[in-house]
């Protein structure tokens, strides 16, 4: 009986540390399915909780300067070692908010 119980935990565990400890290097990464759950106009917090993943990076920059004088974004970027999704967000009405996203 003690032997079940303790594979029966080690399972669990296992189980728990791929769900918890799961992050865009997990097997089951896919940028293209996770770009389906945002919206222009999204927050951060909104973001973080659709996707269900922390970003690999997130940076401030000035975007835009190819066609303009610029802007404020912050870029957060999710990837394993081949595929990626990148969020740009820019600031609206102090509120940081999805501008636009891109797959690789």
């Amino acid at each position: 009986m003690a032997a079940r119980m303790r594979v029966l935990l080690t399972s669990v565990i296992v189980a728990l540390c791929v769900i918890v400890g799961g992050g865009p290097a997990f097997a089951g990464f896919d940028p293209a399915y996770l770009s389906t759950q945002l919206d222009d106009g999204m927050t951060m917090p909104q973001v973080r909780q659709a996707l269900g993943y922390r970003p690999n990076s997130a940076e401030q920059l000035t975007c835009g300067t190819h066609v303009g004088p610029g802007w404020e974004c912050r870029i957060w970027t999710f990837t394993d070692s081949v595929h990626g999704l990148g969020i740009r967000f820019e600031k609206v009405d102090g509120a940081w908010v999805v501008n636009s996203w891109y797959v690789w």
